[in-house]
C-alpha cells in the first residue's frame, strides 16, 4: 500500500463492490440450480400423473356405472346399467347359447312355434340375467377400490410437486437473505473503510501540523 493510499477510499470501495457482485452472483447461479431442478422434477412427476390419467378415467367410469346399477342416478342411470350389462360379451355369449339350445330342443319336439317355447326362453334369459347380474355388480363394486387407489397415488404426486416447490422457496429464500446479508456487510465494511481514510487523512494533517510547528 502506497502513502497516497492512505488518503483514498478506492481500493475499499472497489473490494466491496466486488463482494456485493459476488454474493448477487452466487445467489442467481443458486436460483438458476435451483428452478432447473424443480422444473425436471415437476416433469417426471408430470409424466408419472399421465401413467395414471387413462387407469383413473376407466376406474370412474366404473365407479358411475355401479352408482347407476345402484339406482343412485336414477332411472336414468338404471336404465344406462341394464343396458351396458347386456351389452356385454359374456351375457349376449350366455344368452345366445341358451336360446339356441331351446330351439334346438323345441325343434326336435315339433314345439318351435309354440307359447311354451315362448315362455321357456322368457324363463331362460329372465334366469340367466339373475344369476349373473349378481356375479357383475360384484366385479363393477371392484371400481371403488382401483378408482381410489388411483386418486391416492395422484395425490400422492401432487403433494411431492407442492413439497418440492415449498422446499425450493424456501431454499431461495435462504439464499435470496444471505446475499442481502453479504451485502450489507460488504457496505458496511466500506463505511468503516471510508471512516479509517478520513482518520488516516485527519491523523496525518495533524502530524504535518505539527512537524511544522516543530520548525517555526
Amino acid at each position: 500500500m502506497g502513502l497516497l493510499d492512505l488518503f483514498s477510499d478506492k481500493n475499499e470501495k472497489a473490494a466491496a463492490d466486488a463482494l456485493k457482485q459476488g454474493y448477487k452472483n452466487a445467489k442467481n447461479e443458486s436460483y438458476n440450480q435451483i428452478d432447473t431442478g424443480v422444473a425436471n422434477a415437476n416433469q417426471d412427476y408430470s409424466s408419472a400423473l399421465g401413467l395414471y390419467s387413462g387407469l383413473s378415467d376407466t376406474f370412474n367410469k366404473g365407479v358411475g356405472l355401479y352408482a347407476d346399477a345402484l339406482g343412485l342416478n336414477g332411472a336414468d342411470g338404471n336404465a344406462r346399467a341394464t343396458s351396458s350389462y347386456q351389452a356385454g360379451p359374456g351375457y349376449q355369449y350366455a344368452t345366445d347359447q341358451a336360446l339356441q339350445a331351446l330351439e334346438r330342443r323345441a325343434a326336435a319336439q315339433g314345439q318351435l312355434g309354440s307359447g311354451q317355447t315362448g315362455l321357456d326362453t322368457i324363463n331362460a334369459v329372465y334366469g340367466l340375467a339373475n344369476q349373473d347380474y349378481g356375479s357383475w355388480l360384484d366385479r363393477l363394486s371392484g371400481y371403488n377400490t382401483y378408482a381410489g387407489q388411483a386418486a391416492d397415488s395422484q395425490a400422492n404426486i401432487y403433494g411431492s410437486m407442492a413439497g418440492l416447490d415449498a422446499n425450493a422457496g424456501a431454499a431461495k429464500a435462504g439464499y435470496g437473505w444471505q446475499a442481502i446479508n453479504g451485502a450489507a456487510q460488504a457496505q458496511a465494511d466500506y463505511e468503516k473503510g471510508k471512516d479509517q481514510t478520513g482518520a488516516n487523512i485527519i491523523g496525518s494533517a495533524l502530524g504535518i501540523g505539527k512537524t511544522i510547528s516543530g520548525f517555526l
